[in-house]
């Protein structure tokens, strides 16, 4: 079977590449993420990427994945296939829990076989901060709380986040899975300096003609951008709002009056308000530790795959020597029972 699975990550462009070019390839299918609710494939995947190593039903699995190939759905004909879902690599800082990354590739190899992978990496000094803006309450949005997020999981040196953004591990076992030949690293930051480039090399590898009018349409469209600072402060506003008017009884305003509905409220409130970006950033305290803790990780998958990171502000160690794995290193406050 004709498979390309796109596996990640999150805060690189997935749903832009979803909702815009997967969805409009004219020689393979593209199957979700989104997938259609309460249907097999959406049950198949959510096994795949939810349940840990005791709750894991591989009969169940492969009865999903049996029905399936014999239905349109994968398409019994054989024709070429792409799915798309993010969460099967990318570690969150809230939500639900997905099993282990490599415990989840295993899956995937027993149940599809000799599939072709597509993984989108980004920088971690931008893709720390994005994650934080995407899975954090907005009530609590602010350089402060993001600081001590990035403490705590630094500290959670066992199974913590940052080893969930060690791309060279992933795509170490990935590779030993399914051959080099099938795995492609493309960096999220080609999408934002040459986005035509970004497609071209996607386009190839998923053996698909390169159409330059359907990219011409959505070129410069970026989904789940991160927000900025009227947007997170409307956030809290009208969250505590809603709180206080349910506790009260209250109606909405635009039960009261007619010029308030829609979102003429928002638009208001904003325009109060100079629209900057909301500019999270590593601080100075831990951008060293940060650096040592991916450098080396980088320069491995750099070189495993021919990138040239270095361009785009990736933390880089010019080291082929696996450095000592040693938690002593960082304060150690105990450990999350969550794998994220």
């Amino acid at each position: 079977m004709d498979i390309v699975l796109h596996i990640g990550n999150h805060k690189t462009g997935s749903k832009t590449l979803q909702k815009h070019f997967f969805l409009n390839l004219k020689f393979r299918k593209f199957l979700g993420d989104p997938y259609k609710p309460g249907s097999e494939i959406e049950e198949l995947f959510e096994r795949i990427k939810y349940q840990d190593f005791l709750s894991f039903d591989s009969q169940r699995a492969k009865e999903l994945f049996n029905r399936l190939k014999n239905s349109e759905r994968l398409d019994k004909e054989n024709n070429p296939i792409l799915i798309s879902d993010e969460s099967l690599t990318t570690p969150t800082l809230g939500g639900r829990m997905t099993a282990d990354p490599g415990l989840i590739a295993n899956r995937i190899k027993d149940l599809f076989g000799d599939v072709k992978i597509l993984y989108v990496i980004r920088s971690q000094y931008t893709m720390l901060p994005s994650m934080y803006s995407q899975f954090v309450s907005p009530e609590i949005i602010s350089q402060q709380d993001f600081e001590e997020t990035i403490k705590i999981h630094l500290k959670n040196q066992l199974n913590g986040i940052m080893h969930g953004l060690r791309y060279d591990k992933i795509c170490s076992h990935y590779k030993e899975l399914f051959g080099m030949k099938n795995i492609k690293v493309i960096p999220y930051e080609l999408l934002v300096n040459d986005p035509r480039s970004y497609y071209k090399e996607i386009s190839e590898f998923i053996d698909e003609p390169l159409d330059n009018e359907l990219i011409d349409r959505f070129i410069n469209i970026r989904e789940n951008k991160r927000l900025n600072k009227s947007e997170i402060m409307w956030r809290k506003f009208s969250l505590k709002y809603e709180r206080f008017r349910k506790k009260n009884n209250l109606k909405r305003l635009s039960e009261y009056t007619p010029y308030f509905k829609g979102n003429r409220i928002e638009l208001i409130f904003k325009k109060m308000f100079f629209n900057k970006k909301n500019n999270l950033k590593i601080p100075d305290e831990f951008e060293k530790i940060i650096h040592e803790f991916f450098g080396y990780s980088n320069y491995r998958l750099q070189e495993m795959f021919g990138l040239d990171l270095s361009k785009y502000d990736y933390p880089l160690m010019n080291s082929n020597i696996e450095p000592d794995d040693n938690i002593g290193k960082f304060e150690l406050g105990g450990w999350s029972v969550r794998r994220y």
